[in-house]
């Protein structure tokens, strides 16, 4: 089983976006506007994969750093990967 894991999903949701979910103004963080846009994407073309967005901003907590490994994102993922059904681990980014 494939796991996609999005730990950046929401930069900045108060900002303004254009249709494909690019900033309209300047922003911290431009490197994951479309994290989660193309997780879902990959997610619906790869049957029973499991899908995991972190819903904190990352200027609270970066998922993929030493600091977060007590949230619930990297609980959760972590829970996954030890039920030993987990094959590949695709992180995104954009």
């Amino acid at each position: 089983m494939i796991l996609i894991s999005v730990p950046h999903a929401t930069p900045h949701k108060e900002v303004k976006r254009n249709e494909i979910g690019l900033p309209l103004e300047k922003t911290a963080h431009f490197c994951d506007w479309i994290s989660e846009y193309a997780a879902r994407m990959l997610h619906k073309k790869i049957p029973n994969s499991i899908l995991v967005i972190s819903e904190t901003n990352r200027r609270i907590f970066d998922g993929n750093r030493r600091e977060s490994r007590k949230t619930p994102f990297r609980k959760n993922l972590q829970k996954i990967m030890k039920s030993g059904s987990i094959n590949l681990l695709i992180d995104i980014h954009s």
